[in-house]
């Protein structure tokens, strides 16, 4: 930030202050010289009046000229209604409250990468466990990866390979059942988007015996320079949910990359101890670009 340009008063939505990604984005927009309020969204509501900023832990807080949303997957409703809020009293945000809340929906989020036609394996939505059957036959037999409508970091995904254990998820609740893509061998790539580029990617190497690749789960993960035709894939990913800020993960298969899942909430600490990319500082660089951005455009 130039000296004559206004430091921003910004709102990070985060239940927990301590997490890596939280304090670095605090430590990466104090750099810049910005104001930074840590909110946890389940302590949020409406001020009155309108145009008063909010009340979070029963102060007064804000207004705010940006915002910035860490909001994990079981308190994905409540944390975009609050961002939604934020938005309304003026704040730029990456992501958008409607970008978030369709990027966290897996079944509304795969209907539209599917709708732009971005390669990904065939996925179904299975409510009944009269379904499975006919499901798992569309897809080309067992294995089968099946996904809770929600989640991260690997949590409620399962690799099943029978009707008892594809029964025991979907009594549950509905579930997605996805081809398996038995190629990749438990290798995924996690491409990390900022705006119109992707800032860094890395392969992830499933642990023996396991075929989630997520670091939380023991993967193994290394720095690469992802292919033209994945750079293309997670854009366009990015692109059709409406975000700014995505972890993006592909697989490769024989057939090319195909399309895994895209997170509105992506981690840092991982990609950014394997890639050496200080990512805080440039999530903070695209928020002062919007907001300048905006300014320009209110300008006479």
């Amino acid at each position: 930030m130039s000296p004559t340009e206004p430091a921003l008063r910004i709102a990070l939505l985060s239940e927990r202050p301590d997490a890596y990604s939280t304090r670095r984005l605090v430590e990466a927009a104090g750099q810049r010289g910005h104001q930074v309020t840590v909110l946890s969204t389940l302590a949020c509501s409406k001020a009155k009046p309108p145009g008063t900023g909010m009340i979070c832990a029963g102060q007064r807080v804000g207004p705010f000229d940006a915002v910035i949303p860490r909001i994990g997957a079981p308190i994905i409703a409540a944390g975009a209604a609050v961002l939604a809020m934020l938005e309304a009293e003026g704040g730029v945000g990456l992501n958008s409250a409607a970008a978030m809340l369709l990027a966290a929906h897996k079944a509304r989020a795969i209907e539209s990468l599917v709708g732009a036609g971005l390669p990904m394996p065939r996925t179904l939505t299975v409510e009944e466990p009269e379904e499975i059957a006919a499901t798992v036959a569309q897809l080309g037999g067992y294995p089968v990866v099946v996904k809770a409508l929600a989640g991260s970091g690997g949590r409620g995904v399962s690799l099943v390979s029978s009707l008892e254990a594809a029964y025991r998820r979907v009594r549950d609740g509905p579930c997605l059942f996805q081809a398996f893509v038995a190629e990749a061998k438990g290798c995924d790539l996690r491409l990390f988007v900022i705006g119109d580029r992707v800032a860094a990617a890395m392969m992830r190497q499933a642990q023996r015996g396991e075929f989630r690749a997520n670091l939380s789960l023991g993967a193994e993960a290394l720095a690469i320079a992802p292919k033209p035709d994945e750079i293309r894939l997670a854009l366009a990913a990015t692109r059709t949910l409406g975000l700014e800020v995505a972890g993006v993960d592909l697989v490769r298969s024989r057939h090319g990359p195909l399309l895994l899942e895209v997170n509105g909430s992506p981690g840092l600490q991982g990609i950014e101890r394997v890639s050496g990319v200080g990512l805080a500082e440039h999530i903070i660089f695209q928020l002062e670009a919007k907001v300048a951005a905006r300014l320009t455009n209110r300008a006479p």
